[in-house]
């Protein structure tokens, strides 16, 4: 009976240790459930992120191209100045 008694706590401390390691592993998959959660999230605010960004760098092209226009449209009054100002010169002998 003492052969059988020895078995019987081996095995009660197999089951024990099977038991800890069940409960172990359903942390874990808790754990990387929550992990894989937060991921998704993480991955939807990357995503907002880039529209974001997309939505102000078009914002500033616009403003980019708007100065470009303003800039050429007074260097092409300047210009128109410059001639209409030595026409003057010429006609009244400056």
């Amino acid at each position: 009976m003492s052969g059988q008694k020895g078995i019987e706590k081996k095995l009660d401390h197999i089951i024990e240790i099977i038991g800890g390691i069940m409960e172990d592993q359903t942390v874990m998959k808790n754990e990387l459930a929550a992990m894989r959660k937060d991921q998704e999230a993480m991955r939807k605010d990357q995503e907002a992120m880039r529209k974001e960004n997309e939505t102000r760098h078009q914002e500033i092209m616009e403003r980019f191209t708007s100065i470009e226009a303003d800039q050429d449209h007074i260097w092409n009054k300047a210009a128109q100045n410059e001639r209409e100002f030595a026409k003057f010169k010429t006609q009244h002998g400056f």
